[in-house]
């Protein structure tokens, strides 16, 4: 039996192979068309770069509460100052959440329309020629870029 992919790719050769895989030649059994199909190793790698980030989460975690219960037995009055604002963070870190979220959204719908017009005008570009509207189009699109950079200038500024 011949080996597949999916039920989609025949595996016909090997081309080559490197440190996060191999590569094959096949075939899509569908089309018939050649392909090159990487097949990335067993999950050895990424099982222990999952076990070295929890070991540094975990390491992280206990090194901030235990600074954090040397400051409360060493100098109390420091937790007035302290839990509020770790509180405050937390409510910050929320709304930058939520903001980030809706600016990455607002980036995709603008982004849409910047390649829609790309697409539309170099599809067009003899018509545009032919009525003489090369400077709206020039015009129209650095409008749609402008809008498609705003939400990275928020984000920018929400940054600092």
């Amino acid at each position: 039996m011949e080996p597949r992919v999916g039920n989609k790719f025949r595996l016909d050769r090997k081309i080559g192979s490197g440190s996060f895989g191999e590569i094959y030649l096949g075939t899509n059994i569908q089309t018939n068309e050649e392909v090159a199909i990487k097949l990335e190793g067993d999950t050895e790698q990424a099982a222990i770069t999952r076990v070295i980030v929890f070991i540094f989460c975990v390491g992280a975690t206990t090194n901030a509460y235990s600074n954090l219960a040397v400051l409360a037995v060493v100098t109390w009055p420091v937790l007035f100052v302290s839990l509020p604002m770790v509180l405050f963070a937390i409510r910050i870190q929320r709304y930058y959440f939520a903001t980030a979220k809706e600016l990455m959204q607002l980036n995709g719908t603008t982004k849409s329309l910047v390649a829609n017009h790309l697409a539309e005008s170099i599809a067009g570009s003899m018509t545009i020629r032919a009525f003489e509207k090369e400077e709206w189009f020039f015009v129209k699109n650095l409008d749609l870029v402008d809008v498609n950079a705003s939400p990275f200038f928020h984000s920018f500024a929400a940054n600092g």
